[in-house]
């Protein structure tokens, strides 16, 4: 699947990212944190973000080493990336740390 790479400027913020994201010529795209710079740091930003593509048609992932951006991509199950490479050439799969669902009463487990 094609996948589009969009490096973010330290400057971004929530709209140019939504207006950046209506231009988009693939199905993914992968969004690159800047070495400096706070684009989307909060949860809510990240949310809308996928929210906007979602409504475009668009899967978003994330490339950031930020540990708190990474947290909380994959707190909404957005795919975290160490590469370019990675997004590109790889399946796009969440790593979450999901606590075990409960099992209903009466089925055995898994």
């Amino acid at each position: 699947m094609k996948v589009q790479i969009l490096h973010l400027e330290p400057h971004d913020d929530l709209p140019s990212i939504r207006d950046r994201l209506a231009w988009a010529q693939a199905p993914r795209v992968v969004l690159v944190w800047p070495p400096r710079g706070e684009p989307l740091k909060r949860r809510i930003d990240l949310a809308l973000a996928r929210q906007a593509a979602r409504r475009r048609g668009v899967e978003i992932g994330l490339l950031t080493f930020d540990p708190e951006v990474r947290a909380h991509a994959e707190a909404l199950g957005l795919p975290v990336f160490e590469n370019t490479d990675e997004a590109t050439l790889g399946p796009w799969r969440v790593r979450r740390n999901r606590p075990p669902r409960p099992r209903r009463e009466g089925t055995p487990p898994p």
